[in-house]
């Protein structure tokens, strides 16, 4: 019986998703109008045939629930992987993407592109029932990045208290569409959200909040669900 139920479980975890860091991985962030859903799915289905003639790879999705700190909720943030920023620079001007631009402006209210690379190689497995907390960070360039550390060194061992790991750290590269280019991005999973909001709670954690203020100009943070499409 345990050897059974070992093995259904290993077959219910989610997929291994490789992140590189010789790639630029994109965020794009889509906020979908009411009545857009079919047309998104439409479009999709026809502009990922155009994007693999230049080495697409889908990573994942993050489905924005909840912004702790600024107002990044775009409907859905999907994630994909080129080999390089000149990759998609040829699909944009592929003519066969440029066809498709009503039917993407149909469904969309706003749309924000972001490419980062991974600071280091990870591979993810996205988990439904957990919780990721996506943040953006501006680093100040005045001894911002020492003070960051700092944040970094006392806040970790109090996270994994509470059941948080580190998934997945990125750096700014450009922004290719919008205005949304942190120095860094980090995506952090969670157990559950009563795990996270009780970490959120803990004094040792309010008590650094002005050490993090001091080290950045701006700041994003949004809880998440996510779910992988990587193959």
């Amino acid at each position: 019986m345990a050897a059974a139920t070992a093995v259904a479980a290993a077959a219910a975890q989610a997929p291994s998703v490789e992140f590189n860091n010789t790639r630029i991985t994109e965020m794009a962030m889509q906020w979908v109008k009411p009545d857009g859903g079919e047309s998104l799915m439409s479009y999709f289905q026809q502009v990922f045939p155009v994007a693999e003639k230049y080495g697409v790879r889908a990573l994942g999705r993050l489905v924005p629930e909840e912004a702790l700190v600024g107002d990044l909720t775009p409907s859905v943030i999907g994630m994909v992987e080129w080999p390089k920023l000149e990759s998609f620079d040829g699909f944009m001007a592929d003519a066969d993407y440029r066809r498709l631009y009503p039917q993407r402006d149909a469904a969309l209210d706003r749309l924000i592109v972001t490419h980062l690379r991974p600071i280091e190689d990870a591979s993810v497995s996205f988990d439904p029932d957990k919780v990721y907390e996506l943040s953006g960070l501006w680093i100040r360039p005045d001894g911002g990045r020492e003070r960051l550390n700092d944040y970094y060194a006392q806040i970790q061992p109090i996270a994994s208290e509470y059941g948080a790991r580190s998934l997945l750290q990125f750096a700014g590269v450009r922004s290719a569409w919008g205005d949304f280019l942190p120095t860094e991005a980090s995506v952090t999973e969670w157990p559950d959200k009563e795990s996270w909001r009780r970490f959120l709670k803990d004094k040792r954690v309010v008590a650094l909040d002005q050490l993090r203020t001091s080290a950045l100009s701006k700041l994003t943070i949004t809880r998440c669900s996510a779910q992988a499409t990587g193959h």
